[in-house]
């Protein structure tokens, strides 16, 4: 089985960097656009199923997939982006001045003492993840090897997951990048287990 993990399409609030959570921001015509040349240029390749988060610009991001692989779609909270509490919305560098600690002990992995001003925590975030990896692979004995699973989430999500399935915790998840739009693919078999495949490229094959 391959498993790929898409970000979603650039907002306004990655244009202006501003922090963005759950907040229901659309997709902006650029990020359409880029979503769709990923979407053409991977159009030979077969998707059976996609999964994705219940934020908008998830599902706008998803629905240019299904439109070009016809695959069934189902969402799912627990690829919700982190919950940024009392950030969402506001300038990076407004969060850095405010809020430094929390922050640089976010950006230093140290993520049992990052608490997000009415936000959620990070074993909150794992918590999820890996129950949503759980639940993939027991469905895969459902599965013919060959098949192919899109999911459409987020950049502390999507680096989270890399980190678990590479390490088994969030440990490294601050050292990887995703860009808007971008793929990773890992392959998963019950024997060998999960194998990354290819990160951060704009197609998906």
């Amino acid at each position: 089985m391959n498993i790929f993990f898409a970000r979603h399409g650039q907002t306004s609030f990655n244009r202006d960097n501003k922090m963005q959570g759950l907040g229901e921001i659309p997709l902006t015509t650029e990020g359409e656009k880029y979503i769709h040349n990923v979407a053409v240029a991977s159009a030979n390749y077969k998707i059976n199923r996609i999964y994705v988060s219940n934020i908008l610009r998830a599902k706008q991001t998803a629905k240019i997939y299904q439109n070009t692989f016809n695959a069934s779609v189902k969402i799912d909270d627990r690829l919700n982006e982190i919950d940024v509490g009392d950030f969402e919305g506001k300038l990076f560098k407004e969060v850095k001045e405010d809020y430094s600690y929390v922050l640089e002990q976010w950006q230093l992995g140290k993520f049992n003492n990052v608490n997000i001003p009415n936000g959620e925590k990070f074993s909150s975030l794992e918590k999820r993840i890996k129950s949503f990896l759980d639940n993939i692979i027991q469905e895969s004995g459902s599965f013919n090897s060959d098949q192919s699973i899109l999911v459409v989430s987020h950049f502390v999500v999507i680096k989270s997951i890399i980190s678990i399935l590479l390490t088994q915790s969030l440990s490294s998840s601050n050292g990887l990048r995703i860009n808007l739009g971008n793929i990773t693919k890992f392959s998963f078999e019950k024997e060998k287990g999960w194998e990354l495949q290819y990160m951060n490229l704009p197609i998906i094959n």
